[in-house]
């Protein structure tokens, strides 16, 4: 339940660090690391509730090594980028979505052990 309660809550700080984002009296840097650190709460701890899964889906390592890359080079590209918005919007954007794509694939491969057996 606390994990729900945490997620809920970093889909909040996203909502609000993307509603800052527009406002341009806030200095930069806080809003950026405002913006990295809820969306990488809300993926940890989406990932945290992947531990009550199925049984099937208790190998996760190669999973949680490919988000983790993802991550290290999201926030590296995202301070890099820091002074071009549109960039920082599209780098965000893909993070995103790429962590959607390796989530679907873990899923269909999942799938596709679980018809086997």
């Amino acid at each position: 339940m606390l994990i729900h309660i945490i997620l809920i809550f970093a889909m909040n700080n996203i909502t609000t660090a993307l509603e800052f984002m527009a406002d341009e009296e806030i200095r930069l840097l806080p809003k950026l690391l405002f913006l990295m650190g809820s969306l990488l709460l809300f993926f940890a701890f989406l990932f945290a509730a992947c531990r009550y899964a199925r049984t099937c889906c208790r190998d996760r390592g190669r999973l949680y090594g490919k988000v983790g890359l993802m991550a290290l080079v999201f926030v590296g590209l995202m301070l890099l980028l820091r002074m071009q918005m549109l960039l920082n919007i599209a780098v965000t954007v893909l993070f995103v979505f790429g962590v959607f794509l390796v989530l679907y694939d873990y899923g269909r491969r999942v799938e596709a052990i679980a018809e086997r057996e």
